[in-house]
């Protein structure tokens, strides 16, 4: 995968290079948002679906004849080819159960040293129209 997306970027710049100069700047953006498409495609299918997708949406573009150097071209999901392509190689089920795990919040830097080493605390009141500061002492 990783020669994959290094060829990939020497592609990239190759065809940036190729299209008329006040134009790079449109097949560049477009190409690197149609990497972090892949990468997206990457964290729900494998990389085998992720590859097909791409070789067949590339062949499609050159195939159709429109014109690569546009960026709209690239960054632009083809629904059906995800469809036929990447569903066609099933995620294997540890990969899903670990997608769809739920990470524990995060406790805030702050808060933790608070708590451990038992500083006081601020927190705001508020009465109607004023807002004072309240020092908050730690409990023994």
């Amino acid at each position: 995968m990783n020669n994959f997306f290094q060829a990939s970027a020497a592609y990239s710049r190759i065809l940036v290079k190729l299209a008329p100069y006040p134009l790079q700047g449109d097949p560049a953006t477009g190409l690197s948002i149609y990497t972090m498409n892949l990468y997206d495609l990457l964290e729900k299918n494998v990389w085998d679906g992720v590859k097909a997708y791409h070789f067949q949406f590339h062949q499609k573009g050159v195939a159709s004849g429109k014109n690569i150097y546009l960026g709209t071209e690239w960054h632009l999901l083809d629904s059906e080819l995800i469809a036929s392509k990447c569903f066609a190689h099933p995620v294997p089920q540890t990969l899903r159960t670990q997608s769809t795990q739920v990470a524990p919040a995060p406790i805030h830097r702050a808060q933790e040293l608070a708590i451990r080493e038992n500083i006081p605390t601020q927190a705001y009141h508020s009465t109607g129209t004023n807002t004072t500061l309240v020092q908050s002492q730690p409990q023994h």
